[in-house]
């Protein structure tokens, strides 16, 4: 019974639809912090850094999740059928894994600013590193925008 439930989930996160909505799940995540930050910077109510960290943690958990899920679909897809991955192509898999392995790599990257931003080093402490820190983490939120949009876009040309 687990095992069946389990490998229910499994293809439906790793089918078309799911990683379309985990895509645009991402999407919405970072237009959030884009929002908040641009709303702050309007003269909104301040964005403090621990809000900020825990806006982006959150990012960072999914794209890390939805990237190694995008990398491996094709052994997810092996794993639930029974086959082998040379026994057939899978297109899906080989549009999914360059967008796989940027979310992973920008999403451990975006992890490592969010860590700098807990854990400063005494060198590069102040609030000029700090709004160095929130730029490079809102252009890392765009970049993931356009990513996602593009890969939405690669996807829904595929299915047609």
């Amino acid at each position: 019974m687990v095992v069946r439930c389990l490998k229910v989930f499994s293809s439906a996160i790793a089918s078309w639809y799911g990683l379309f909505v985990m895509n645009l799940f991402v999407f919405f995540l970072c237009l959030r912090i884009v929002v908040r930050v641009i709303i702050d910077a309007d003269g909104g109510p301040p964005l403090s850094s621990e809000t900020l960290e825990s806006l982006m943690e959150s990012v960072t958990i999914r794209l890390i999740t939805v990237g190694v899920v995008m990398l491996e679909r094709h052994e997810i897809v092996e794993m639930i059928e029974g086959k082998h991955a040379s026994d057939r192509s899978d297109p899906l898999a080989d549009i999914s894994q360059p967008y796989g392995m940027y979310y992973l790599c920008g999403g451990l990257v975006m992890e490592c600013f969010v860590d700098s931003l807990k854990h400063p080093f005494p060198i590069i402490q102040g609030p000029a590193f700090e709004a160095i820190f929130v730029s490079v983490l809102l252009l890392c939120a765009l970049v993931t925008m356009f990513v996602s949009l593009r890969y939405a876009y690669d996807i829904l040309v595929w299915r047609k």
